[in-house]
């Protein structure tokens, strides 16, 4: 399992050893083992939410609250979205999944599944795109600078933060939106560059 929040990429194995059978046995009793799992799931999703908070409570501080709440609302209709479609099949697990999935969108825009891909989300299709476009871009850049032995590093979350908003604003991301439109009409597909 993987995340990223905040610009970064952090690798997560199996929780197993860090919040087990064992641990969920001993404090809730043997009637909840059969939830390990889930508990397992929920613990893990906590650590991308931690990471943004810094940034989280800055943008509070400096009364720039509207992004969080049309940010938060976004991703509660992924959380519901997924929860439709997770929980029929997968039960627990399922609504633990989805939730914490929806919590790591809200801690940045995008989410590694391991064997699954990636899901990312934005204000509108463009800005999910776009992210997309750009982790797909960044990841493909690690791997090239860990091939020749470097090693990727990242800005702190308040400096994502401020790329986030200076950097890849509404402006860039209608460009890059703009710039795969036309590398579609070129190459055959319908141009819908300006629809809302």
């Amino acid at each position: 399992m993987a995340t990223t929040t905040a610009g970064k990429s952090i690798v997560l194995g199996d929780p197993t050893p860090w919040f087990g059978a064992p641990l969920i046995g001993a404090l809730y009793g043997p009637r909840y083992l059969p939830m390990a799992r889930v508990f397992q799931v929920m613990a893990i999703f906590t650590i991308p939410r931690l990471v943004i908070l810094p940034a989280y409570n800055l943008l509070l501080a400096t009364e720039n609250q509207k992004p969080l709440v049309i940010w938060n609302c976004v991703c509660g209709v992924v959380d519901i979205l997924l929860d439709l479609t997770l929980i029929p099949f997968f039960a627990a697990f399922g609504a633990a999944a989805a939730n914490g999935i929806a919590q790591t969108l809200a801690a940045g825009r995008a989410v590694f599944l391991v064997n699954h891909g990636i899901v990312t989300v934005g204000a509108d299709v463009r800005e999910a795109t776009v992210a997309a476009v750009l982790l797909e871009m960044a990841s493909q850049q690690q791997l090239l600078t860990a091939g020749f032995g470097g090693w990727p590093s990242w800005s702190d979350a308040e400096e994502s933060m401020s790329k986030r908003q200076n950097i890849y604003g509404n402006g860039a991301v209608l460009a890059v939106w703009d710039y795969l439109s036309r590398t579609l009409a070129g190459a055959g597909a319908p141009s819908r560059a300006h629809e809302s």
